[in-house]
C-alpha cells in the first residue's frame, strides 16, 4: 500500500522468502537524524533520537517540538518523522476496523 503523503514510501512490503507475511512497518520508520547539524552540541546530546515507533515516543517528540527551543531543521525532521508514524498508526487502526467489520459481517 503506497503512502498518500510521502513519495517512495510503501507500508505493506512482503517479507523476503515469505510473500504472505509483511515486514514490520514500524521497523521501516525513518529517524530524525540531520547530519549537517551534528556539530551542534545541544543537538547531539538532547535533540537527536531514533525513529518514532510508539505512542510514547511520539508524545515526547511532539512536546519537544512545541517547546520553541528546537533548531528549525531538527523541528522539520521531527515533524516528518511524526507524520510518518501517525500515517502508519492511522493505517493500522483502519486495518483493525476492517478486520472487526469482516468478522461481524458488516
Amino acid at each position: 500500500m503506497p503512502s498518500k503523503n510521502f513519495s517512495n514510501k510503501t507500508w505493506w512490503v512482503p517479507e523476503a522468502g515469505n510473500e504472505g507475511k509483511p515486514k514490520d512497518p514500524y521497523a521501516m520508520l525513518e529517524g530524525t537524524t540531520v547530519p549537517e547539524l551534528s556539530s551542534i552540541t545541544d543537538f547531539a546530546s538532547n535533540q537527536q533520537f531514533k525513529a518514532i515507533k510508539d505512542g510514547g515516543g511520539a508524545m515526547m517528540a511532539y512536546t519537544r517540538a512545541q517547546s520553541g527551543r528546537m533548531d528549525p531543521d531538527i523541528r522539520r525532521a521531527t515533524e516528518r518523522s511524526l507524520r510518518q508514524y501517525c500515517e502508519l498508526d492511522t493505517l493500522a487502526m483502519v486495518m483493525i476496523m476492517q478486520a472487526w467489520r469482516a468478522d461481524a459481517d458488516v
